[in-house]
């Protein structure tokens, strides 16, 4: 009789080790859930300011590109003026790019490499054009 009621007892404490763990198990899920809920509107919120800062550099490039257009052919200064202006841009987008949430550091090299052949390229052509405007003007 004694052996009876231990087995009972054995299996009541399994039984309720079983639905602990369960719970815990349970728990577990939903914090994981929760988390991935959290991430997943953080990742929303970077998405839509990527967006806007994407947004604001083409319409800061497109004033540039117009601006320096019409007044780098007598103006050689402010080549240089908006040469600084997009290498500062540059260097903001690289910094943003580094300290979000999720880095993008390759992403970053990326850019800072891009912005500085472009700047390489930007002061042969200047280099060259006001060479060949002087060149005509003399001859």
């Amino acid at each position: 009789m004694g052996e009876f009621w231990i087995l009972v007892i054995g299996i009541i404490v399994t039984i309720w080790t079983l639905g602990k763990f369960s719970d815990y198990l349970r728990q577990r899920q939903i914090t994981k859930i929760e988390n991935i809920r959290k991430q997943k509107r953080e990742i929303g919120i970077e998405r839509k300011n990527a967006e806007a800062i994407k947004r604001q550099n083409e319409k800061d490039i497109k004033v540039i590109n117009t601006l320096a257009t019409e007044k780098s052919k007598g103006f050689p200064f402010l080549t240089e003026a908006f040469n600084q202006y997009f290498e500062t841009k540059d260097r903001e987008l690289v910094n943003i790019l580094r300290i979000k949430t999720h880095p993008a550091l390759k992403a970053s090299e990326q850019i800072r490499q891009i912005s500085k052949e472009r700047r390489e390229a930007e002061k042969l052509g200047f280099r060259h054009t006001w060479r060949w405007h002087g060149e005509q003007a003399v001859g």
